[in-house]
């Protein structure tokens, strides 16, 4: 047996929770190196992940068994993720996550900003983006330290502290004290610059600080950008809890999963018994998880330290012991949310290709189907096609052009696709839910 057989053999004495297999496996596993009996393991995990860090004692425990071995080295490699398909300066982002809730004053800001930091500690590239146009809230918990480079004379550079790609409004307009007063389209314009045109460069994850509501910035954000997860934010409140679950069926219906609920100011630890107080009581986050069918749940204690924390050159979380217990919990959300999007399956998204000389539409979604143009128009819901009143009918088939072809398709979100035709010499925009086109699916 070789000295690197038996590294092997030892490491497959050692379980991995996620990947659900042993260290030694190839899945796992992408290297060994020894030499002058110096010894390097190479594993291969998502970004942000904690579990081989987190193994790392165990790890060393099992080779150090091996007499010949004079130290061991840990070495973690991302594993290779492709990017999401969006705007060329989100083309660089891997996966995008929504934090988010109807409800105004739980925390989300706060939230959004301790898990990028959690992420980023975990070893990932992390970025933050404040949606809230109205009353951006990142500028007041973090200021930015240094500033990103871009190559190109039409991006916005991002904001940067300690590592962390920051992007607001409140960064960036003329008079950061006084009020953003625009209409809804405009401010949805705004979020779509910040969005698209800064440049992020190469990012593990973006995570973006929503407003409160499911308003027009809510609907751009989940129709323009393709979203990987969101993380759901209330405070242990029945008035809470009643707006958030209308954001839960938001995100339900443009099939944006959820990848959590965090209850936040749950409960405060005495300072003279050290007991958990839960001053509305305790209950509703179970029960608002499972009425909702959502796997993970997590308790935020008030902090006193987080409440007072003054000092916007370094993310809270930084400044913490590695085993304080709100350091602890952020880091495990934030893995709970790597784990989750890494086993999302391969074939979640759909794609879509027009064949106009075939005059068919190909589908493909773990498996490829096809469907004729002159099925796929007689489905058109719009206005000019389908009475919003009464849902009937008002477009005739028979009066389909013949040389009928698809000018554009686009991707809107997780859950449609935007079709342009060409018709009769003029442009027609309908839009099909996935749903829709899987009914063609043989």
């Amino acid at each position: 047996m070789t000295k690197k057989d038996a590294i092997a053999r030892h490491l497959s004495t050692i379980y991995h929770t996620h990947y659900h297999t042993h260290l030694a496996d190839p899945i796992v596993l992408k290297d060994i190196y020894i030499a002058n009996n110096d010894v390097t393991c190479v594993f291969t995990e998502p970004p942000g992940s904690t579990v081989i860090p987190e193994l790392t004692p165990a790890i060393e425990s099992t080779l150090f068994e091996c007499d010949w071995v004079d130290s061991v080295q840990i070495q973690v490699q991302s594993a290779n993720r492709k990017p999401t398909e969006m705007a060329p300066y989100l083309d660089q982002v891997t996966q995008v996550i929504a934090v988010s809730s109807c409800k105004g004053g739980v925390g989300k800001s706060t939230i959004a900003l301790n898990l990028a930091t959690a992420l980023h500690m975990n070893g990932a590239q992390v970025g933050v983006l404040d949606a809230d146009i109205h009353g951006p809230s990142l500028p007041t918990i973090i200021q930015p330290t240094d500033m990103g480079a871009t190559l190109s004379e039409d991006a916005i550079p991002t904001f940067i502290n300690n590592g962390i790609r920051l992007m607001s409004y409140g960064y960036v307009q003329p008079q950061a004290n006084q009020p953003a007063i625009l209409r809804g389209p405009i401010a949805s314009n705004v979020l779509k610059q910040l969005a698209f045109k800064t440049d992020w460069g190469h990012l593990d994850y973006l995570i973006i600080d929503c407003p409160p509501g499911t308003g027009d910035i809510l609907l751009t954000i989940s129709q323009d950008i393709q979203l990987s997860g969101a993380l759901i934010v209330t405070t242990p409140h029945a008035l809470a809890y009643a707006d958030v679950v209308k954001g839960i069926e938001m995100f339900k219906k443009v099939k944006v999963p959820i990848l959590g609920i965090i209850e936040n100011m749950s409960y405060f630890i005495c300072d003279h018994c050290d007991e958990r107080h839960y001053v509305y009581g305790q209950g509703g986050l179970q029960r608002l998880a499972n009425d909702n069918q959502i796997d993970r749940w997590y308790s935020l204690p008030i902090s006193k330290e987080l409440a007072h924390y003054a000092q916007k050159q370094l993310p809270f979380l930084m400044q913490l012991d590695a085993s304080h217990p709100l350091r602890t919990a952020m880091k495990k959300i934030a893995n709970d949310c790597v784990w989750q999007l890494a086993d999302a399956e391969a074939g979640a998204v759909m794609r879509v290709a027009a064949d106009n000389d075939g005059g068919c539409l190909t589908v493909t979604h773990d498996t490829v189907w096809t469907i004729p143009y002159e099925s796929l128009r007689a489905r058109c819901t719009c206005a000019y096609c389908v009475d919003e009143m009464t849902q009937a009918p008002q477009w005739d088939p028979a009066s389909l052009d013949p040389a009928i072809i698809i000018a554009s398709v686009k991707s809107v979100g997780h859950y449609g696709q935007a079709i342009e035709w060409l018709e009769h010499g003029s442009r027609h925009a309908s839009l099909y839910t996935n749903t829709v086109l899987q009914e063609w699916r043989s």
